[in-house]
This record gives C-alpha cells, structure tokens and sequence, in this order.
C-alpha cells in the first residue's frame, strides 16, 4: 500500500437539501476535506461541520473557476479529487475509488471518471461524460470559464471505469448562468468560442431562438479552434439544430444544416444519426440506413459522450431499416442492440414489439405453407 494521499475539494452554496448526501457517500476515502462556501444563507455549513472543518468562505464574484481555483489552493494531499455538492458515489463505485486511491501513482499528472449527468426514471444514463475527476496538486491545472467550468490539461491521462452520479434535486437559479454571460456580452468582455456554445444554449433554453442561432454562428465562424474544441462544435451543431425543431424549420433546411456543416468540419455520430432520423422521416430509407451505419463507424474510432448517438440511435434507426426491407431477424437483432442501451424507452419497446410479432406472423405463414 502507499502513502500518497487525496484531498475532495468542493464548493458549495445553499445545499443544505444534497450536501449531507454526497460527503456521507465519501467521507472515508479522502485525507482531507475542502469545502468553499460561496453565500449560504441556509445550514449548509452546518451540514459540513460534521464531515470536516476545512470550510473557507469565498465572496461570489459570478465566475465558477475562480471558486474551484481557490478550493484547490487550500489542499494539501498529494492529489485533488473534486465534487459537486449533488453528486453521488454509488457503493460500488466507492469500493472502485478506494482501489484506485491505493494505487495512484506520482508519475500520473490526472485521471478521467465517468459522469452520469442525467438519467431517466430506471438510472440508466442519458447523458454521460467523461471529466476530468483526480489531478496532481502541483499547481500546474487551473479550471476556466465562468460557467461550465473546466480544467485545462494537455497531458493524456488515463480513463476509469468509475462512475459518479450527479443527482440534481432542483434549480435554485435558473437565470444564474445567462445573466452572467448578458453580463458579460454588456461589459463587451472576450469570448472563448466554448463560451459562444454556452450562451447559444443558454439562450436555447429561454427560449431566445434567433439570438440563439446568431451566437452559435459566431462560434462556427471561428473554424481555426474546431480541432482542438470539437466536441463544442458538435455539440452547437446539435443545439442549433434543435433551435431549427422548435421554431418549425422544415426538414429540407434541418437538411441543409447539417449538410453544410460537413462543408467545414468532420462529422460525428450524432450528426451522422440526425441526418439519418431525417431521411426516415422523408421516406428515404437507403440513405439513412448509410448515415445510421457510417454513425456506428465513427462511434468505434471517435468515443464520444453521448451513449444515444454512438449506439442507441444507429440501432434504433437499422432495426426499423431491416423491418422495411423484409429481413426481420436482423431488425429484430438490432432492436435488442438498441433496448439493451435504454431498456425502458417507449418507442423501443413498441417497435420491438411490432418487428416480433411481424416475424411471428411470417413464420406461421411459413409454416403453413410448407405444410
């Protein structure tokens, strides 16, 4: 066993109603814990000094990176390791962790965790990132951004097969973030392009449509940062395509969005299963039988964060392919693919249960025949 130990840095602010649940579900892993108070004015404090007491106030200064950069200079550990104050560490996952913190390794500058940041009523994960969760405490790493918050590490480190759960209870502030980017925007502060993508979904998410889209533009004019931010690309495509579904854009121009796109950047799996959702709303079923597989393609060579993209969709889309062209023990092949991702969805089910009974039919049929 080694020595080397770890510090939970967090911040927090009126948690009172999560906070007791996530240091509860850890407070035998860590060598010391570092919480920052940003304001509560409910008895969140309280709640921590049963867990520790290394609890620092921090004046808010609407800037999220400013908070965590000053929790990580209160820790002492050889490694830092932060939560949110709604994040939860399933039993198994804790065991995982404390095998993990047995062996970490000086020469490793930080480590990635699983993500769980939404699931659907069974806790299967919707949305499911891989973060950076543990790095050196050497100073070198800061977090940046005001929102979203994130931390700059050009090393590759190593990915774990460890999960944290965010658990989100409610909303204290929904305006929180897109004021301080209407601040920002007011006070003609810089940009980075991540942030464009922040503000166009903020935006979204009021309900601010054509700002939106002009905020997401501005961001795919900058295509000298695509290489190194892809993901934000993507995902201010998949944004503004949704802005495109809510304003009741026709498909031809949903279409056309999403081809223009591959005009300048490399597509993604999500977008490869847009454009094949598309084509089966044509009628169009070869066509997107091509984006659905293409999808499947750049899924094994390019992970990315969102399970519903790189196998749910493409096997929902080929299972109702094969359904269409007759062959329904490869459709059906395919919808145990898709139900094996997101057992409890809806339309999932009722497809599955539509291609079985189909193949039942044609084997009676069959039977009779024969006979």
């Amino acid at each position: 066993m080694n020595n080397i130990t770890l510090s939970l840095c967090m911040i927090v602010r009126d948690e009172e109603k999560v906070i007791g649940r996530c240091l509860s579900s850890v407070e035998d892993l860590f060598d010391e814990i570092i919480i920052v108070d940003t304001g509560s004015i409910d008895k969140t404090k309280e709640i921590v000094k049963k867990y520790t007491d290394k609890i620092y106030d921090f004046k808010w200064i609407h800037d999220f990176s400013a908070a965590r950069n000053f929790s990580f200079s209160k820790a002492t550990s050889d490694f830092i390791m932060w939560l949110d104050a709604d994040d939860v560490i399933y039993k198994e996952e804790l065991e995982k962790l404390k095998e993990f913190k047995r062996n970490l390794d000086l020469n490793i500058q930080g480590y990635r965790m699983k993500y769980n940041y939404i699931q659907d009523k069974q806790d299967h994960a919707i949305i499911e990132q891989q973060r950076i969760r543990v790095l050196r405490n050497n100073h070198k790493y800061k977090w940046v951004g005001k929102i979203h918050e994130v931390i700059v590490m050009e090393e590759q480190i190593p990915s774990l097969d460890i999960v944290i759960h965010h658990k989100k209870e409610e909303v204290l502030d929904p305006d929180r973030n897109i004021n301080i980017y209407r601040t920002m925007e007011k006070n003609k502060e810089h940009f980075p392009t991540r942030d464009l993508f922040l503000y166009g979904l903020e935006l979204s998410g009021h309900k601010e449509y054509e700002k939106a889209i002009k905020t997401l533009n501005k961001m795919f004019r900058r295509k000298k940062d695509f290489v190194s931010q892809k993901y934000y690309y993507d995902q201010a495509l998949l944004t503004k395509l949704k802005v495109y579904k809510q304003t009741k854009r026709s498909l031809e121009e949903q279409k056309k969005l999403l081809l223009q796109y591959l005009k300048d950047f490399s597509p993604s799996a999500a977008l490869c299963c847009e454009l094949g959702n598309i084509f089966n709303s044509e009628g169009n079923i070869y066509p997107a039988k091509f984006w659905f597989e293409t999808a499947l393609k750049i899924a094994e060579k390019h992970p990315e964060d969102h399970v519903e993209y790189n196998e749910f969709c493409p096997y929902y889309g080929l299972a109702y392919f094969y359904y269409c062209v007759g062959d329904l023990k490869t459709a059906l092949d395919f919808s145990n693919k898709a139900l094996s991702i997101y057992p409890m969805n809806i339309p999932a089910q009722k497809n599955h249960e539509m291609y079985y009974n189909e193949f039942l039919k044609r084997k009676r049929e069959i039977l009779h025949e024969k006979y």
